[in-house]
């Protein structure tokens, strides 16, 4: 369920659009003593275009791990989700395998496919590794950069009016 440990990952999110939009990191947090769920939400309008998140200062050392991305558009109540699904050690969620193949794993649909290839698009990773000999990653720069393109593939996501109530008062 959970991806690789996050704890050094860096979430950047670009509004290209002059949409007021809300990206959600829905995050599995594992500390000592306890396994919960958090969100944290990355939010972009005409005003700020560019958000950003660095998971290793929010938490420090405790273990956290992505679990679904979700795009929230609050001007026209529609969202897109990229979930990790079931990740196992040593293997990508689905989110990794869209940031790095262009196309599907596995053949899927005209649409899955569409969305796909645009979040492909929409998605970057980036990362900063330490030493000649071992190559250790350090940190995990995950960028999102919205774009009409993405907009257009959208779904209708009526829970958002009582997710963001304050929004739609």
């Amino acid at each position: 369920m959970v991806s690789i440990k996050d704890e050094n990952s860096v979430y950047i999110f670009n509004n290209e659009t002059s949409t007021p939009l809300i990206l959600a990191l829905e995050l599995s947090y594992n500390t000592d003593y306890e396994n919960r769920e958090i969100s944290l939400y990355l939010e972009t309008n005409n005003l700020n275009r560019r958000s950003e998140k660095n998971l290793g200062e929010i938490f420090g050392r405790d273990r956290v791990g992505l679990m679904r991305a979700v795009l929230f558009n609050l001007q026209d109540t529609t969202s897109i989700v990229w979930s990790q699904g079931e990740v196992q050690l040593g293997m990508w969620g689905l989110l990794e395998r869209v940031i790095v193949s262009r196309e599907p794993t596995r053949e899927v649909s005209r649409e899955d496919s569409l969305m796909w290839k645009v979040s492909h698009r929409a998605w970057h990773q980036r990362w900063r590794v330490e030493g000649e000999r071992n190559r250790k990653w350090r940190e995990l720069t995950r960028t999102l950069t919205a774009t009409n393109e993405l907009l257009e593939i959208m779904q209708k996501d009526y829970s958002m009016l009582q997710r963001f109530p304050e929004f739609y008062e």
